[in-house]
């Protein structure tokens, strides 16, 4: 996908790298903030909006539909019900923003729709498919994975000493994050066919489901899983898959993880936690829907 190259990508380096460092400025400068609603959430929602080109107004909305995205994917289960009642008004929102009249010049949804205009996406609706995939996939998993790796560094005060001394370390901090808590634990699929996976036959159109958080621990690959490294090379983790079903914004979410972590190692020299942080339901994301912490000021 064009739209998504790593070049494309680069471009928005110190954009994205300016508006971390700016928002984290004014938290640490509080003394005390929530880091999942406050700089997560807050960080990747203005991110992605202003990347694809989606109106000032109303971004909170990509919350609420990308809540209902995952939690959809999971079991129809209660929280499957309450996701998409909670999401009704900003269905409307998400889909009247990624129409090709609602969107900023220069951002992404434009590329999307001059491909439409050259014929390699099908037709205008296909177009607007592909663009409500960054409200959809981009928002939730980011900012689950951020604060999930702030929750590591809070509680890990060494570790959080070796990011200080060498911030360059925050994309494998990052990866470390995806490897060791994976925001996404379960994904699901149905089989095509027949077919034998590691010695046991699978069935055709047999429900399967898929434990990365379990793949990530494998003692076969990662030296001590269990352990939390910042200095690890974690880029066997399987958060972002692999071949024909890698994560088409892989390279985006890395440079906001990165981003994000090296302003903190940058402006914060303490961070802990700040009371005790509330888990969030959920039929997909492992994370935090509250993640209270104290800094002190670098």
């Amino acid at each position: 996908m064009r739209m998504l190259a790593p070049s494309l990508v680069r471009s928005w380096r110190e954009q994205i790298i300016q508006g971390a460092d700016k928002l984290v400025a004014a938290l640490v400068a509080r003394g005390r903030f929530d880091a999942a609603v406050e700089l997560s959430e807050h960080f990747v929602l203005n991110v992605i909006g202003d990347i694809v080109g989606l109106p000032q107004e109303g971004r909170e909305h990509m919350l609420a539909y990308g809540n209902m995205a995952m939690n959809t994917s999971g079991p129809r289960n209660e929280t499957y019900i309450e996701s998409i009642a909670q999401a009704v008004d900003s269905i409307g929102w998400v889909e009247t923003a990624c129409k090709r009249d609602a969107v900023a010049a220069g951002g992404v949804a434009e590329l999307v729709y001059d491909a439409v205009d050259a014929g390699e996406i099908p037709d205008e609706a296909m177009g607007e498919v592909f663009v409500r995939l960054f409200p959809t996939a981009a928002v939730d998993t980011t900012s689950s994975t951020i604060t999930n790796a702030i929750h590591n560094l809070a509680t890990h005060p060494g570790q959080w000493q070796l990011l200080r001394e060498s911030p360059k370390l925050a994309r494998n901090a990052f990866q470390e994050t995806m490897r060791l808590t994976q925001a996404i634990h379960p994904l699901y699929r149905t089989t095509n066919h027949e077919s034998v996976l590691a010695g046991y036959p699978v069935a055709g159109g047999a429900k399967m489901m898929m434990l990365l958080g379990s793949a990530n621990r494998d003692p076969r690959v990662f030296t001590d899983p269990d352990r939390f490294d910042v200095g690890r090379d974690a880029s066997a983790q399987l958060g972002f898959g692999s071949g024909i079903h890698s994560c088409a914004g892989q390279s985006l979410a890395r440079l906001e993880g990165e981003a994000v972590l090296a302003a903190l190692a940058r402006h914060a020299a303490t961070i802990e936690l700040d009371g005790e942080p509330t888990r969030r339901v959920h039929n997909t994301l492992h994370t935090w829907a509250r993640l209270p912490v104290a800094v002190t000021a670098a």
